[in-house]
């Protein structure tokens, strides 16, 4: 019976050990959650405003899991609960050490918990749905182990953008051949873009446009060249000086401002007299020359190396 009595008060004194040290445990785990989730405590003890989710004896836990003496986790290794043997079961979970990275910062605690859900909720971390954790909330929680918590969030942005004008050409016999008006002026846009931005951890990661809607239509720059057709009367003979030059295009063919397509050009080397005759197909130049030949006609006339050569058109 002595012998008895003597285990009974061992086993007492043992029970009595854990529930202080459990006791001890809860509040440091309550003081972490408070540090790592930015909630001030007053002076007299731990808020009950703070996220710290701890089971009680007999309840179910985090994840659904039961637990006999809650979850609890302390900064450190120093603060695990005494035990004579280093492999103690508190409740039905085996005390781990952690590495938890939360905002860039690292936090080396010491816990029961049996998940890192379990882990975050006892600290007061709670991520939603574009958080990212790593390993993922249910992942049974390996002794050792890292876990990183990234908080992502997204913020919209209006942005203006200009929307640039086109310029539209017409031909017309009201003007004078090879000459041109702008009739209107062209005025740009206005855009506003939608753009999306994604934040880890306070840092912005990335961007993305999500939607484009304009507010003001650009208007189009309308410009008149004058032209005449080879049927009009007077015209189906005609002699003009300036300079040509040269672009990529097949054939003999050439491009002019103001002559109607299909008309037959003979072009003049005013220095050489050598002589070429193309077909217009294509309008151009606006920058002051009388005829963009092709290049295959361009040689014809001059090495292309020439750039501007001085010739006659007769048509």
């Amino acid at each position: 019976m002595e012998v008895k009595a003597t285990r009974v008060r061992r086993l007492r004194i043992r029970r009595a050990i854990e529930r202080t040290a459990t006791a001890a445990c809860l509040i440091a785990g309550t003081l972490l959650a408070a540090e790592v989730s930015g909630v001030a405590l007053p002076a007299g003890g731990p808020s009950p405003a703070v996220r710290l989710e701890v089971s009680p004896a007999g309840s179910a836990g985090v994840d659904g899991q039961a637990t006999d003496v809650g979850i609890w986790v302390v900064e450190g290794s120093e603060a695990a609960p005494a035990a004579e043997d280093p492999a103690v079961l508190v409740g039905q979970s085996p005390i781990a050490a952690a590495r938890v990275v939360v905002q860039g910062k690292d936090h080396d605690v010491t816990t029961n918990a049996a998940t890192v859900g379990q882990l975050l909720a006892a600290m007061g971390i709670a991520p939603d749905g574009n958080d990212r954790v790593s390993p993922p909330p249910r992942t049974p929680l390996q002794d050792q182990a890292l876990v990183v918590v990234v908080d992502v969030t997204f913020k919209f942005k209006k942005v203006d953008h200009l929307v640039p004008y086109q310029t539209v050409t017409e031909y017309t016999t009201s003007v004078a051949p090879g000459k041109v008006e702008i009739t209107r002026e062209g005025q740009t846009g206005r855009a506003v873009w939608t753009v999306k931005q994604r934040y880890e951890d306070g840092h912005l990661v990335g961007h993305e446009t999500v939607g484009k809607k304009i507010v003001r239509q650009p208007v189009s720059k309308v410009r008149s060249v004058g032209t005449f057709t080879v049927s009009d009367e007077g015209r189906s003979a005609h002699s003009e000086t300036g300079t040509a030059s040269w672009y990529d295009h097949p054939g003999l063919t050439a491009a002019s401002p103001w002559l109607a397509f299909g008309t037959n050009v003979t072009v003049t080397n005013l220095s050489s007299g050598k002589t070429v005759t193309v077909v217009i197909n294509d309008r151009g130049p606006f920058g002051g020359g009388i005829i963009d030949l092709s290049k295959e006609a361009f040689a014809q006339l001059a090495p292309t190396g020439t750039g501007l050569i001085k010739v006659r058109l007769d048509w």
